[in-house]
């Protein structure tokens, strides 16, 4: 992956952490912001190159860790162990954020 795609990916996380956060807030946010939300999930789970970054965004410094953090709980409540992000641990995390944006969408 690019540098270029990196950077993309990284603020498309983050975007989506930004969505989530008001969606676990159920504080309104525009519809095109949770459309947007909702199709980047999609693109990131569907394309397997993307999990590395991914997992390289969750463990850098300087990004919004709203994502990592929510997901961190959410997995280690499933697990009881700490997040180790594969591909199946991606998927089922993207269809966790995806439900709690949907029920943002349907709350406003």
């Amino acid at each position: 992956m690019n540098q270029q795609n990196e950077k993309r990916l990284s603020s498309t996380l983050q975007e989506i952490g930004e969505v989530l956060l008001l969606s676990l807030k159920y504080q309104p946010c525009p519809d095109d912001r949770l459309t947007g939300a909702l199709e980047a999930i999609d693109c990131i789970v569907n394309d397997p190159d993307n999990l590395r970054e991914c997992e390289y965004f969750f463990k850098s410094s300087g990004n919004s860790y709203v994502l990592f953090f929510f997901s961190n709980i959410i997995y280690n409540l499933k697990t009881k162990n700490d997040l180790y992000l594969t591909a199946d641990v991606l998927k089922w995390l993207a269809s966790v954020w995806k439900n709690f944006i949907k029920r943002n969408r349907a709350y406003q």
